[in-house]
């Protein structure tokens, strides 16, 4: 985007750049019309975005060299990394926080002692990408170190093609559940489509995102379960969680693993996930310890525990995945000087 009247002429050295950030000075003037080409992306490319904003500017270094004015120019372009546009009530803060970082670009440029002035601020660029989150979506083979494990079912709808995993992994655990766990080839879609009416997905996209925001949405409308998502790596033979439920205490703990793989769709790079149920939680982290006795499986902060009373006492001062799991011990009461009081006290 270049126009004549967004350039800034007075050249402006390091110790008055602050006072005057021409940047956030183009991004004001220019707002406008900054603003109705992200629309026009919006509704030219039909999803979210990912954008990004460079500033190509123009410098000036003056030096002395045998008693002459000796002047270099130079031109450089700051931007800020790319940033994801969800909907169009996100433009104002990206424009902010882009103008934000490249002003302080510029400035630490100005600051570096090599004595450069900018001139002005040539041209901005705006760069657009076609934004696609994770999905969920096709068969995928479990991989062989986690097959080998044997903790986890793999629901085939390779023949179907459709998009409905998340659903048919759900929907395993009520199998199980109704069956006590005596279930001939539960891989079958046969077996399980009689369980999915068991989780109200009303609302849930299909294929689904790994999002936070979903898992919530599916955890409120069915105030039954708790859902925990997993990846797999293959490398190292070890799970992760991604999606932590904080419903810990629900009636059904269900823990899923989303296998990935990156699908090239012309220029758009997608990552589909296939969602498989996890039927024994403690022995898909056996590895977590040296133990090699059964282990015990915290639902709180997803911590392994050698034996029963171990865990149980460590549920009394878990506090979950997002806080520190802290025990604390007040001294007990011997009858003698247990309170001091104060008064004023300086």
């Amino acid at each position: 985007m270049r126009n004549p009247s967004y350039n800034f002429n007075k050249e402006i050295a390091e110790d008055d750049y602050g006072k005057m950030p021409y940047m956030v000075q183009m991004i004001e003037t220019s707002h406008k019309k900054i603003t109705e080409v992200i629309q026009t992306e919006f509704e030219r490319k039909g999803s979210q975005l990912k954008a990004r904003i460079t500033a190509y500017c123009a410098y000036e270094q003056r030096k002395i060299v045998q008693g002459e004015i000796s002047v270099t120019y130079t031109d450089k372009y700051h931007d800020r990394e790319t940033q994801v546009l969800l909907a169009e009530h996100s433009i104002n803060e990206f424009l902010d926080r882009s103008a934000g970082v490249i002003d302080a670009d510029i400035e630490a440029y100005l600051n570096n002692g090599s004595g450069w002035k900018l001139l002005r601020i040539e041209m901005i660029y705006i760069e657009f990408y076609k934004y696609e989150r994770t999905l969920g979506g096709s068969w995928k083979e479990t991989p062989k170190g986690l097959s080998n494990k044997k903790v986890t079912i793999n629901p085939n709808n390779r023949t179907t093609g459709d998009n409905l995993c998340l659903g048919y992994a759900l929907g395993l655990h009520f199998l199980h559940y109704e069956n006590d766990g005596i279930v001939k080839n539960p891989q079958n879609l046969s077996k399980i489509r009689p369980y999915i009416s068991r989780i109200n997905l009303e609302g849930i996209p299909m294929p689904t995102p790994i999002c936070p925001r979903v898992f919530e949405k599916i955890e409120k409308q069915n105030p039954e379960i708790s859902v925990n998502v997993w990846e797999w790596n293959e490398n190292k033979q070890s799970p992760k969680c991604v999606i932590y439920s904080k419903n810990h205490d629900r009636q059904h703990n269900i823990h899923l693993i989303a296998l990935s793989e990156t699908v090239d769709e012309v220029t758009d790079f997608k990552i589909k996930h296939h969602y498989i149920w996890v039927k024994d939680i403690n022995r898909l982290l056996y590895g977590d310890t040296a133990h090699k006795g059964k282990k015990h499986f915290c639902n709180k902060c997803t911590q392994t525990f050698p034996c029963k009373e171990r865990l149980d006492m460590h549920r009394v001062w878990c506090y979950g995945m997002d806080n520190t799991s802290q025990k604390v011990t007040l001294p007990k009461a011997d009858g003698i000087n247990n309170f001091e009081k104060f008064k004023n006290y300086e």
